[in-house]
Formats: C-alpha cells, sequence, structure tokens
C-alpha cells in the first residue's frame, strides 16, 4: 500500500512533536520523487486514505505484494510490513489533493546490510483531470541526528532510493487494480471482508456518506 513506502527509510523524535517542514526537507539526506496517474475520483482516494486500517484488509484479501498490516495507535497508525519495516505513521496535514504524513521507523532487509531508524516525510498531492487522478508523491528521508547517521544514510542512500522506486512502481501497479475495483465493483469486495469491517467499507464505499477528507 502506497503509504508504507514511507517506512522504507524511517532516531527518536516524538510525533506529536511541531514539525519544521521547510527545514526537514531542505536538510533531508534522502529525496525521492514520482509523478503518476491511476483511473479515479478524488472522492474514492479520499475515502481509501480516511481508513488506512481498512485498506490494509482490501490490499491483503488481493494477494498484493508485500501483505501490509496497518492498525490505530495513540498518534496515528502503526504499520508493519513482512519484508522488514514497522514503524508508525501520522497525518500531519490534510487539504483536499494534498496529504502530509510524518513516520518514525525501523528498516533493516535484505538489500541494506544493517538496521535503519529515523523518520521521513510524505507528501502526496492529487487531482482530478477527466477520468483519472494526476499525482505526485514526494518522500523526504531525515539526515540523520549524529554524524555516524549521516554517513551511514549518506552510504546506503542510492541503494535507498533504487529500493522505493522499486517498491513503489510494485505498489502503483496494484493501487490501480484495488482504486478500481473499489470504484466499479464494490459488490464484489463486500462479501470477502470480515464482517467487522462490512460496516466499515459500506459507508465508505457504498453509501458514500460523510466527507472523507
Amino acid at each position: 500500500m502506497i503509504l508504507t513506502v514511507l517506512l522504507m527509510m524511517l532516531p527518536g523524535l516524538s510525533l506529536s512533536e511541531e514539525i519544521d517542514i521547510p527545514r526537514f526537507i531542505e536538510t533531508a539526506s534522502i529525496v525521492y520523487e514520482k509523478q503518476f496517474e491511476i483511473e479515479g475520483t478524488v472522492d474514492t482516494l479520499n475515502r481509501m486514505f480516511a481508513n488506512p486500517v481498512l485498506t490494509s484488509e482490501i490490499w491483503r484479501l488481493y494477494d498484493f505484494s508485500p501483505p501490509y498490516l496497518v492498525n490505530t495507535n495513540d498518534s496515528g497508525y502503526r504499520v508493519v510490513d513482512p519484508t522488514g519495516i514497522r514503524g508508525d505513521l501520522v497525518l500531519i496535514r490534510n487539504n483536499r489533493g494534498m496529504r502530509i504524513y510524518m513516520g518514525n521507523g525501523r528498516m533493516k532487509n535484505w538489500f541494506v546490510p544493517f538496521s535503519l531508524r529515523g523518520k521521513a516525510l510524505f507528501i502526496i498531492r492529487y487531482r482530478q483531470v477527466g477520468g483519472s487522478l494526476l499525482c505526485s508523491m514526494n518522500i523526504y528521508g531525515e539526515s540523520g541526528s549524529d554524524l555516524l547517521s549521516k554517513i551511514l544514510l549518506k552510504a546506503v542512500s542510492p541503494l535507498l532510493h533504487k529500493g522505493i522506486d522499486k517498491r513503489v512502481t510494485r505498489n502503483l501497479r496494484d493501487l490501480r487494480i484495488l482504486t478500481s475495483d473499489i470504484e466499479r465493483n464494490p459488490e464484489n469486495i463486500r462479501p470477502l471482508l470480515d464482517p467487522r469491517s462490512v460496516e466499515a467499507f459500506d459507508r465508505l464505499f457504498v453509501e458514500k456518506s460523510g466527507d472523507p477528507q
């Protein structure tokens, strides 16, 4: 699921702490940008963002890889990726057509030879053009809190950038399928859900009640 790409490069900022977004971007040691297009509407994408726990459940029902697990916690969401990524994700800004998340977590998997901990800023922008959404995603990884972490992050940044791009490309392919099915064929998804999730699914994607912004 696209939000968890953030945690691929996420020492101990409290996520309730005020974030200086321009400063964080200016000093980032890892920068990743991607523009893409998916079929769908702003309303559908907002509804998917509005309940990441439900969206991750649908993601796993489709057997997309990796099988992300998202749960709520005191500040936002706890995201677990079985490939070795886990962390906390908080929505810090939300305007229609733009969402900014801050992540704090840990990564340890095959393409990085040691465990990485830290923060990342994740910015998604999207707008309706005809029947499609034109989207952009920017990821900014922290510069490190000490000299050693700065050196390590600089050393592995090419590997991280390559890994992020591979993950994003694959996740976008699956996201296009998921968004299309939620919008066009919600009746095919509903019977597969856990009974506890059916009410939330109906409210968001069948009845389309409330403003999901």
